[in-house]
């Protein structure tokens, strides 16, 4: 079970995507604060955070950096 959380969610703006005719890249790319070129052609993997959570993005969400390639970008190099 998830340990009581400590801040209030962010909503996502917007409306969901179509799921009959889900978007070539990321699904929330048109509602992401976050999201770069590389969203909107390419599908991220979901990578381990911590214990029992997962995250699919292209982008760092804690440093706002775009991740390196093949890593979860915690405590990565920003692409130069």
């Amino acid at each position: 079970m998830d340990e009581l959380r400590k801040e209030r969610l962010q909503p996502i703006e917007g409306l969901p995507p179509d799921l009959i005719d889900l978007p070539a890249g990321c699904p929330f790319e048109a509602r992401c604060a976050y999201a770069i070129d590389k969203c909107r052609t390419d599908l991220p993997h979901l990578e381990p955070v911590s214990p029992g959570h997962r995250i699919a993005c292209w982008v760092d969400v804690m440093t706002q950096a775009p991740k390196q390639r093949g890593g979860n970008g915690h405590g990565a190099e920003p692409q130069g």
